[in-house]
């Protein structure tokens, strides 16, 4: 692997302890373009109000998920959604690096708490809209969780903070959900369907189908990936050496 400080992949903002670890299809421009974006931000711009947009603009995505039942215009509002939680929630950070004002253990805090309560406003919207079952839509939230655990167990015991796996990261989620609204609004508009097909007297639903898939990936990938750092752990600390106390 490349040196961190030569590997545009690999960041350690000041003062921080962990290596910030972004390998993503779309990393790249987002590495040359947000740092630009942030550098003409209005002053009043602050990073605790773009992470307090990016909330806001999550549970609005939930509630447009519901509000989509009666009209199925209501997705093109998500995905519109969508682009304002990606530039809140991709620049909170950046902002606060380019006018080098970090404070990093309390963006850290609030930076994951903010994605846990994203994460939760739209699942929850998603099981309480006719395009996913609301027991799938928990199951998708326990295993972003399962990987929210892990990255953050990383970030302590390894010093790096990955928040991306297979090239895919929460760019890549969201553009993935945008895609899947527009295709289900060409369905339920043109088609007047709810779902793809109708198995043993249950309705097979595109987001269900994507849910199932993505949190069994991410379940594999949180096995997968803690058994490995267990074993770099265990090499790091090896069994039966005895350290003196400092």
């Amino acid at each position: 692997m490349p040196h961190p400080t030569l590997d545009p992949e690999v960041q350690k903002p000041a003062d921080a302890d962990a290596q910030r670890i972004i390998r993503t299809i779309t990393g790249r421009f987002e590495r040359k373009w947000l740092p630009r974006m942030a550098s003409v931000m209005p002053q009043w711009v602050t990073p605790d109000i773009l992470t307090t947009g990016g909330i806001v603009a999550s549970a609005v995505i939930g509630l447009c998920y519901v509000l989509s039942k009666f009209n199925p215009v209501w997705l093109w509002v998500v995905n519109g959604l969508f682009v304002v939680h990606w530039f809140a929630d991709s620049l909170d950070g950046t902002l606060a690096r380019v006018r080098k004002i970090e404070r990093p253990r309390y963006g850290f805090f609030i930076d994951h708490s903010a994605d846990a309560i994203a994460a939760l406003f739209v699942c929850l919207g998603l099981g309480l809209s006719p395009h996913m079952d609301l027991r799938v839509a928990f199951g998708l939230l326990l295993s972003y969780y399962l990987m929210m655990i892990y990255v953050l167990l990383r970030s302590y015991t390894l010093r790096e903070f990955k928040i991306s796996f297979g090239r895919m990261g929460p760019t890549e989620i969201r553009i993935g959900l945008i895609l899947a609204n527009i295709v289900i609004w060409v369905q339920s508009t043109y088609f007047r369907s709810d779902h793809l097909a109708t198995i043993l007297g249950v309705k097979i639903r595109l987001m269900d189908v994507i849910a199932i898939g993505a949190g069994l990936v991410m379940a594999t990938i949180f096995i997968g990936t803690m058994i490995r750092s267990l074993r770099r752990l265990a090499e790091l600390e090896p069994a039966g050496v005895v350290r003196e106390k400092e």
